[in-house]
């Protein structure tokens, strides 16, 4: 099934609820139009006069022409644009503009659909509440439409970029320190559809971290690391307690030994490698060792990035320049 049936099936599946409000922008009859709630959206009112286009003879001109400006809208919904030419499989879900007071409809909507339809992706436009539902945490009820039109299409900002900065910005906020994040803490992160201000400002709104489970168990010693080994239909994972252990298992020829996983990740994302059996060496002691000499610097395997650079405190000071560049903290 390609991308496009899955986001109309997922689309058809919202809802078979007849619209309660009237629009006063009525989506033509050939796109498909469904309610993104399955009953009243949380916290609508239920005093706004009838949703209708706002704008008057007063209002500038776009482009040479009126523009609609949506307003007093309960309803939230979602409108499908199939792609005027053969589909790519790309989809995108289009949010018009109004600085939540109106919706530009058609600028910011419509013809936004018709331009990427032409380009072969599909579109799907939220028609959102207005007016006074937003910014957050002024009034949820904007956010809390878009939310669920990405969570019911199955989308979000990036698959690859916002777990990434999502595990960077937890850490941070239940990190022991004094004042507020830090945004150095979201290095090694990359943004192409947001850019990184809006997610700086969100690390920086961070308060102090909540009590919780969470927070009680990182105020205790990490886990011994022992001895352990699983399988799957696809493969085995060995972490030895010792080089005893360790060089039994290296007499197996599907073995790979695997400390971090910097190469081990580039090999499987990008080259599509897999691996029968992965053995850990993260936890034998000879391979955690740091010895410093005037001579030479002795660096075990098995410590991470971090560790070294805890422990080699008159490293040259573009190593850790370096350091600050390399991937994220949660991976050093």
């Amino acid at each position: 099934m390609s991308r496009n049936e899955i986001l109309l099936a997922a689309v058809t599946a919202l809802s078979s609820t007849v619209l309660a409000q009237p629009s006063g922008w009525p989506a033509s009859p050939d796109h498909l139009t469904l309610p993104v709630w399955p009953g009243v959206a949380p916290g609508a009112p239920s005093n706004l006069p009838p949703e209708v286009d706002s704008n008057t003879a007063k209002d500038p001109l776009i482009a040479g022409r009126p523009i609609v400006r949506l307003t007093n809208v309960v309803t939230p919904t979602l409108t499908l644009y199939k792609p005027t030419v053969k589909s790519n499989g790309a989809a995108v879900v289009v949010f018009p503009g109004g600085g939540y007071r109106i919706l530009a409809i058609d600028l910011e909507g419509t013809e936004v659909c018709d331009w990427l339809n032409s380009a072969g992706i599909t579109c799907v436009l939220l028609k959102y509440r207005v007016p006074d539902t937003g910014p957050y945490p002024k009034s949820a009820a904007a956010l809390q439409d878009a939310q669920r039109a990405m969570a019911e299409l199955g989308g979000s900002q990036c698959g690859y970029c916002t777990p990434g900065f999502i595990t960077s910005m937890v850490a941070e906020h239940y990190r022991v320190k004094e004042g507020a994040c830090d945004h150095h803490a979201l290095g090694g992160n990359l943004c192409r559809c947001t850019g990184y201000r809006p997610i700086f400002d969100a690390l920086k709104s961070l308060g102090t971290a909540p009590d919780g489970p969470l927070k009680e168990r990182l105020q205790k010693p990490a886990p011994l690391r022992n001895r352990f080994h699983y399988s799957t239909r696809k493969g085995n994972f060995s972490r030895p307690a010792n080089l005893a252990e360790c060089f039994e298992l290296a007499e197996d020829p599907a073995g790979r030994f695997v400390a971090g996983n910097t190469d081990l990740g580039i090999a499987t994302n990008l080259r599509g490698e897999r691996y029968a059996h992965l053995i850990s060496v993260e936890t034998l002691a000879e391979l955690r060792a740091f010895v410093e000499t005037p001579e030479a610097v002795e660096i075990g395997a098995a410590l991470t990035l971090s560790e070294i650079a805890e422990r080699w405190t008159s490293a040259p000071a573009v190593f850790h320049e370096w350091l600050s560049l390399f991937a994220s903290l949660p991976i050093r």
